[in-house]
Formats: structure tokens, sequence, C-alpha cells
């Protein structure tokens, strides 16, 4: 260890530099660092042989017990979240529908048209659903198997013994505006973009799980109709929520706006639009079915642990 006592050469100035060149300046700076580690290592025997006579061990056995258990310690790393994604995809009540009475008078429900997937569920006179408006669109090309999304949860602390709520990381609803109601149907309806915009999660929404298996899902979140014209854009809002197994999209809502028809003429007032979706979400069991397979996992435990 480098060290410099009252025999060297070396001159120290009351500016703290050392002079004699750049050699002597390093040897200096070594040896305030080695004193500083020094004062360290003194202070941590200090509190060592503390802790030692009152426990009745060497002090030098203590220290080097403490520092084998630190050192794995600090290797061990934080388990990493383990993301689990529950596909939202569902069947909807064929009921289910758009309308809107003032901007252009017109309904699209899911239940009109002869069910296929090209049918023309839209667009219908709102006031007699018989009356097909022009050639008509495909609103809903996947009918009522809407794919709808996804939500994801960490699963890291779920055990799978008894009820357990988790709280829901992530919500993803683009599958609903993209392929359940897709925009370019929704252009040729209204003559303008329109799109779905959802809020975003809290506390509140969790997913439930009894014995291990989803027994439901706990969820609610604004939603909005929004429909972009030359003057800008305006919303229609509502909520879509996911109680159990039971999904919903409800707007109910008016906006004043320029016609997006006749651009120059006077605005239309108090235009409703209103979206009415009910339906089940496919990977939540039924209650009854929830419990049955909960009850059926922990039998298959038992069996295993009593072999």
């Amino acid at each position: 260890m480098l060290s410099l006592d009252e025999g060297d050469n070396v001159k120290r100035p009351s500016s703290g530099k050392v002079e004699g060149g750049p050699e002597r300046q390093s040897i200096a700076n070594e040896c305030k660092l080695s004193d500083s580690r020094n004062e360290i290592l003194r202070r941590k025997f200090s509190v060592a042989q503390k802790v030692s006579s009152a426990l009745k061990i060497n002090p030098t056995i203590l220290i080097m017990k403490l520092t084998s258990l630190v050192l794995p310690l600090s290797l061990v790393a934080l388990p990493a979240a383990a993301v689990t994604v529950v596909p939202l995809a569902s069947t909807m009540n064929e009921e289910g529908f758009i309308s809107d009475r003032d901007i252009t008078g017109g309904i699209s429900r899911i239940s009109l048209g002869d069910g296929s997937a090209s049918d023309l569920d839209g667009v219908y006179n709102v006031n007699d659903e018989t009356q097909l408006f022009g050639s008509g669109i495909n609103l809903y090309p996947n009918e009522g198997n809407f794919t709808v999304g996804s939500l994801t949860y960490d699963e890291t602390d779920l055990t799978g013994s008894g009820t357990e709520v988790i709280s829901i990381a992530t919500l993803n609803l683009a599958s609903l505006a993209a392929s359940d109601i897709p925009a370019a149907a929704r252009l040729g309806w209204f003559n303008a973009p329109t799109d779905f915009v959802f809020g975003t999660l809290d506390a509140a929404d969790t997913v439930t799980f009894t014995n291990g298996v989803l027994s439901g899902i706990n969820l609610g979140v604004t939603a909005s109709f929004v429909l972009t014209t030359q003057q800008g854009s305006l919303s229609w809002d509502g909520s879509f929520g996911i109680n159990g197994n039971a999904i919903s999209l409800q707007i109910n809502d008016t906006n004043t706006l320029p016609n997006p028809f006749n651009p120059t003429g006077p605005p239309i007032e108090d235009a409703p639009i209103v979206a009415d979706f009910v339906g089940t979400v496919n990977a939540v069991p039924e209650p009854s079915s929830a419990l049955l397979a909960g009850l059926t996992l922990l039998l298959g435990v038992g069996r295993r642990s009593r072999k």
C-alpha cells in the first residue's frame, strides 16, 4: 500500500495541490483514497465490535459471516411479472345496433341482412327497418362474433386457492373499431371519418379467480363515438363495461354539428347517436361452470397429493 510520511519530499501548499509533478500528485490522490477506505473499514469494524460484544462473537468472524450473507442476496433478482392475456372475444346479442336519427336517419343492426359474413346489415331507415338506404353497407362483418380486444393481468401473486381478485394491467379494445365495426363501413355511412375512443383503467378494474379459474371480469371505462368534420371532431359519449361475463357498449348522446352531406347548410342540432351492444365474454364461463371447474381443479390436486 502506498503512503506518504513526513520523510517524503512532497510540499503541500495551502491550496491542497501537491507540488512536484503529476507523479507525486497521483501518489497523493491514491493516499487520500486509501485513507478514505481505511476510515470506512475502521467504522465498520467499530460497529462490528459493538455487535459482537453483545452477541459474544469475534468481530472478524461476524464481518465474514455478514459479507457471505449479503453478497448472495445482492445477486438475487426480483421475480419478473407474469403477464397473462385474456381475449375479450364475445358473442353479442343479434339485436345490437347503432342508430342516428338526424344525420342520416339510419340504423344498422346485427340481425338485419341475411346473417352471412357479407350481408348488408346497414344502413336502414330508422323509422322503417325494412327500407335499405342506397346499396347498403356491411357494418358487422363478424356478425355477432365480436373480437373486441384483450386485457392483461399479472398472475405472479395468484395462488390458485379460493377467491382471488387481481388488478387489470392493460386494456386493448382496438379490434372493436378495426374489425367488428370497421372504419371503412362507418365512412360509407356517415360520409366522414369516425372512431371509437375509450377511457383508461383505474384500481377498481379487476379480474376474479375462483380456485385458479377465471370467474369474472369487473371493469368500466368511458366510451365515445367520435365523428370528424371539416370544423373539428365531435363525440357522443357513453360507457364500455364488463360485469362477470356480461359485456356492454352503451352510447346515447346528442350533439350539434355541421351537416356532413351539406357542409355549407344549416347545422344539425341536438343530433342523437345511439350504440347499444350487449353480450357475453367467451373466456369467462357461466358462474356454475366456473365453480365446477374450480372444484375439479381442487379434486385433481387432492388426488395428486395422495399419490
